[in-house]
This record gives structure tokens, sequence and C-alpha cells, in this order.
């Protein structure tokens, strides 16, 4: 038998954690990206969005027209062309933005996921470009103080530069998960392939900043974004909200922010370039979802709050972790492939009801009591009770030692091995059961303290 290397060792164990490659809690990392998957796909079907996400890459477009210098005009110029691919040429006369030539067709919802994410077009090298121009003026200057310049999550980002692996790096895969626990709607995404820089980036072990990750469960692909700090910063400059007096357009305001800045942050979810509370924290620091906690102080909190939020303007929710669905899903397919085995021994033995009878007393009834549905109520509440800790600390305790007593009957009880070797059918259970446990492990597990960030080997 071969042995398992130290590394390959670490992983399995992170693994049975519910961690992925990268040390983060998998069924968090899952859960943002199947909603970066569903809020992009729901482009397709609202024109009201789609309008939102125009007129903000038009902003974003109108304000690099206006930069001067050589080197700057340079980092923008690879926005500039796509756009102008998807959208038409524009030419500044007379300091209005007229079209000069219509695109080609109508710009398509993957057509603008496409302009922010491929490299061809350094959608944030352009954002950056814009936010480094603004600081040369004093209104600019203060908002980066305000948003960036003076937040210490930003001055100590919590990440280094870690082994980039080019199968990793370059994709059509959606998300943030690592291959292990990506679904597989995720596995082919986009239509070509696309940069995902959780390749690049690692969390630093000994910075303050990716502890308060690890502390709250919340998922560290590349520190807080400075991509979406940069377009909040690009509509504050456009129009302040504190300048709009009446409340009633103050608000309109906001909610056209953060729809568009959702879009944004799926966007980014997709490509791989950062977690939802990365991009949540730098966009509060600019007067945006200020009515949702900070996600650094109580992750599973924020989700639910921001997903009410996202759910009320009418976007796709599931931001918070599936809980015991995923555990009762798992249980349903494992009880249809022990289902399949008593149907091949009905065909093989059709009049032996003794036959029968003793397999659903043995195997049926003994794969309930083995792997009891109830622990699907108790990650249900760790899910829920987010405003009470004591409680969830009990009920995560409850959910670990079910959890390894499934775990151990997984792998050594006598009904599990008689299935695994049954010379009737070949069933998948076993790895159903396996992945579950491994996903659902993440809900119950403690914060794990100082802990080193992952290996990235299973992008």
């Amino acid at each position: 038998m071969c042995k398992k290397t130290k590394q390959e060792s670490k992983v399995f164990a992170d693994r049975t954690q519910g961690l992925d490659s990268r040390g983060n809690r998998a069924m968090a990392t899952q859960a943002e990206s199947e909603w970066a998957n569903e809020t992009l796909k729901s482009l397709r079907d609202n024109d009201e969005a789609m309008t939102l996400l125009t007129d903000e890459l038009q902003r974003i477009y109108d304000d690099t027209k206006n930069v001067k210098g050589i080197v700057d005009k340079r980092c923008v110029a690879k926005f500039q062309k796509g756009f102008e691919d998807y959208f038409g040429k524009y030419d500044d006369k007379e300091g209005q933005m007229r079209r000069t030539a219509a695109p080609k067709a109508q710009p398509k919802p993957e057509d603008m996921v496409n302009l922010m994410l491929e490299e061809r077009y350094d959608f944030k090298e352009a954002v950056d470009t814009l936010a480094r121009v603004a600081r040369k003026t004093d209104d600019g200057q203060q908002l980066y103080a305000k948003g960036r310049g003076k937040v210490e999550e930003f001055k100590e980002r919590g990440r280094t530069q870690g082994r980039k692996r080019k199968a990793s790096f370059i994709g059509p895969q959606a998300g943030i998960t690592d291959r292990n626990f990506r679904p597989e709607d995720l596995d082919n995404f986009f239509s070509r392939d696309v940069p995902h820089y959780k390749a690049v980036w690692e969390g630093d072990p000994d910075s303050a900043t990716y502890q308060k990750f690890v502390d709250q469960g919340a998922p560290f692909i590349g520190g807080v974004s400075g991509t979406i700090q940069g377009i909040a910063m690009g509509m504050e400059l456009e129009k302040k909200l504190d300048d709009i007096d009446d409340d009633d357009q103050r608000d309109e305001e906001i909610a056209r922010r953060e729809q568009t800045v959702a879009f944004h942050m799926a966007t980014l979810v997709a490509g791989g370039h950062h977690s939802v509370p990365e991009m949540l924290f730098a966009a509060q620091q600019h007067g945006l979802f200020t009515d949702i906690g900070n996600p650094l102080d109580n992750y599973p909190k924020a989700m639910q709050q921001l997903e009410k939020k996202l759910v009320k303007y009418g976007l796709p929710g599931g931001l918070t972790p599936a809980g015991g669905k995923a555990w009762l899903a798992a249980l349903d397919n494992a009880q249809d492939d022990i289902d399949k085995v008593g149907a091949e021994i009905i065909k093989l033995f059709p009049d032996q009801k003794n036959i029968h009878t003793a397999f659903n007393k043995k195997f049926v009834n003994g794969f309930v009591k083995l792997f009891p549905r109830d622990l699907a109520g108790t990650l249900d509440k760790i899910v829920s009770l987010v405003d009470d800790p004591q409680t969830r600390s009990t009920e995560m305790a409850s959910a670990r030692t079910l959890i390894a007593d499934a775990r151990k009957s997984l792998t050594e009880h006598p009904i599990v091995l008689a299935l695994d070797i049954n010379p009737f059918i070949s069933i998948g259970f076993h790895n159903t059961l396996e992945r579950a446990l491994e996903q659902i492990s993440s809900l119950a597990a403690d914060a794990p303290g100082k802990t080193a960030a992952g290996t990235q080997d299973n992008e």
C-alpha cells in the first residue's frame, strides 16, 4: 500500500475538517460560488440590471478617456479597446462623450463578464489606475484615505504571493472552491479560459488580518478588494452621497450603487479573484451596505443580512450554506444506491421473501441508524443561530460528535463494508457520504486559531 506524503496527509486531514486546499471552509466557498453563478445567470432576464451594469461600465470608460499621463493612458488602453469592441467607439467632443462607431451586436451578459475578467482587457488595472489618478485631487485623496489609506485591513491585507500553478490560474472553471469541492456546474462555466488570482495569492498565517478571516470562517482569497474599493470610490467621486439632500433620492442612489456592486462582486467571485466578505468590507468603507454587519466581526450573520438585502432587490440569494439540506441530499442518494442493491437481490431471488426481509432489516434499517437524519436539524441550527454564539457553539459540538460517529461507521461498520463489496451492482454511496461529511464538517468546526494557509495544490 502506498503511503501518503506529508503534504497529501495534511490535505486529507484538512478535507476531513471540511477545509479546502486553501484552508477555507468548503461550504462557505461553495455557497458563494453558487451565488455568483446564479447572479450572473440572472442577468439574462434582468434588463434593469443590465442597464445598471452598462451604465457603470460606461462611467468607468468615460473616466478613462479623461486620463492624461502617458503611462496612465497605457494602463487603461486595454479596457478602452474592450469596451469599444462591445459597446462601440466613443470620442470626447466639446466635453461630451459621443459614439462614433456602433458595436457589431447588442452586448450580452457574458460580454460584460468577459470585459471584466479577461486578461486582454485588464479591467482591474483600469480601475486601479483611475483610483491612482483620483488621488492627485483633494476629493480623491480624502476619499482614498477614508476608504483605503487609513483602513487597517488594507494596510496589512493578510496575503502573500504563493506558487502560481498554470492549471489553477487559467481555466474555464468558475468560483472560489478548489476542485475537490467544486460543483460540476461550475467546471466549464466560461466559454473560454479566464485568469483566477486565487491561484496567485495565499493567506499569511502571521497576519492579523488573515487571522480575522480564519476566526470567522470567512473565505480568504486575495484579501480586501481594491477593485471594489476603487469602483465604489469612483461612484462617490461622480456624486457624493452627502451632497444628496433628499432622503428618498439618496436611498435610491444607494440602492443603485449596491445592486451594481453586487454584480461586480458576483463577477469577481466567479473569476476566482475575491470572496464576498473581502468585497463587502471594501464597499462598506464608501457608504454602501452599511446596514449589514462587518463580515470580519460576524461572517455568518453578515451573509444572512446580505442575502436578505439582495433578495429584496430581486437578486438571487443563496449566500448562507446549505446546512441540513446537503446532508439530507447525500442520505437520499445513498439510500437510492442501497435500494438498487435490494432490487438486484429481488431479481436474483424473486421468491425468497425471507432474503428480502433480512436485507431490509439489516441494511436499510441499519443504514438509517448509522447515519441519522437528525444531524440535518443540528446543522440548520448552526446556520441560523448567528445571534446566539453560546447555543450555536453547543450545537456545533453536538454536530461534531454525530459527524465523528458517522465517519467511523463509514470506515469500519460491517454493513458499510458489505455494501462496498457487494457482488450485485457497483454503487457510489460510500463516496457520496464521504464527500458530504467533508462538506458539513466545515459548519461544525471550531475556529482553528492560528492556521497556516492552504497549499493551492487542488485549485
